[in-house]
């Protein structure tokens, strides 16, 4: 690996480093080469760097082998921002497009395309079992056509991964800790779905701990991604609202689904679509929004995809689908499950299925 790129990755690691001071630097002038190989740490050039982070840059430099041998081993790729002779990728270009950019990303799975539109999926962390179900359903009927982007956080992140999982289609996790690390630990089976299937994405090195500020601070990269942002399911003066308003100051479209005046865990969507949002009442209005036709064919088929498209206007049983599906049995039960709660197929008859006919 080129010094220059040392320089990138060494800085990258200097946690005590934040977009705030990173700012500062750029406006100073300085580069990551020039201070990776600056000998004058007590220099009046070096002023706007307080004394824990000079120490923090020397002790990252002394380290700068094991940072190298570490990512490569991790299957950790990283993507400086502000390398002229190594741009980001275009899939991450829109992280340079706002005020306070990352200083550099990591990822870890596969980078996903950029001819597609892309979807934030934000909302609460203890949503309500109807708001699970929504979140679920709409990743599902989006993600053929668009990416889902969410954080893993319990409850609507991580509901919006796994239905863009199941169908086959692109998902992104901007991630509040280093990649190394699956946090929270409950979703670890959705962390490894993501390593094969999807995209883990973060501005923070590996071994970096799940601190609480982190969160708040990924969600400018979360809506920095996407084209428009959906909240499904948010409290007043939730959380999401960090999301909702980086994505106004890039003047994005929000989505939000509308709730029961009386349920507490719909007043933060009820706000927005009183401020302005528009009301989503299936995924359709996003694909309508983005002008894209439903009848195009899928690129790849998640196992939910392939057992809806097994399924006909009449009863089949487990077995009957087994067969159409190639899915073994265990895994064909679990998925038919989670379809009947997120109201996609019904069980006229204990032990047979039928497809829901999708309203609008």
């Amino acid at each position: 690996m080129k010094m220059e790129i040392d320089a990138h990755l060494w800085l990258a690691h200097v946690r005590e480093i934040g977009p705030e001071t990173h700012k500062k630097r750029r406006a100073a002038g300085l580069t990551p080469e020039t201070l990776y190989h600056t000998d004058e740490w007590q220099s009046d050039t070096l002023h706007l760097f307080t004394p824990l982070q000079r120490a923090a840059m020397l002790r990252e430099k002394r380290r700068i082998a094991a940072i190298i041998r570490a990512t490569t081993e991790k299957d950790i790729s990283f993507y400086p921002m502000e390398d002229p002779n190594r741009p980001p990728p275009d899939s991450l270009a829109r992280l340079t497009d706002i005020d306070l950019p990352p200083f550099a990303v990591f990822v870890r799975g596969r980078l996903p395309a950029v001819d597609r539109p892309a979807v934030a999926m934000v909302g609460s962390r203890r949503p309500s079992a109807h708001g699970l179900q929504t979140a679920y359903r709409l990743a599902l009927e989006l993600a053929p056509y668009c990416t889902v982007i969410s954080g893993m956080a319990l409850g609507i992140d991580v509901q919006s991964h796994i239905g863009a999982l199941d169908a086959g289609g692109q998902t992104i996790a901007v991630t509040g800790c280093g990649l190394d690390r699956c946090y929270p630990q409950s979703n670890f089976s959705t962390y490894m779905r993501l390593l094969e299937k999807g995209t883990l994405i973060s501005e923070y090195p590996p071994g970096t701990p799940p601190y609480p500020f982190h969160f708040p601070a990924r969600n400018r990269l979360i809506s920095a991604l996407a084209d428009v942002i959906l909240v499904v399911e948010a409290k007043h003066k939730s959380g999401t609202t960090h999301t909702v308003r980086h994505a106004l100051s890039r003047n994005k479209d929000i989505f939000a689904v509308p709730g029961r005046i009386t349920d507490e865990q719909s007043a933060g969507c009820l706000e927005l679509i009183r401020d302005g949002a528009h009301p989503l009442i299936s995924a359709r209005d996003i694909l309508e929004h983005f002008q894209i036709r439903t009848d195009t064919p899928q690129r790849e088929a998640g196992p939910v995809a392939l057992i809806l498209n097994a399924m006909t206007d009449t009863m089949q049983n487990i077995d009957a689908l087994t067969g159409a599906t190639g899915l073994n049995f265990a895994e064909l039960a679990a998925h038919l499950l989670k379809m009947e709660q997120a109201g996609l197929v019904e069980v006229p008859v204990p032990g047979f299925y039928v497809r829901r006919r999708r309203p609008r």
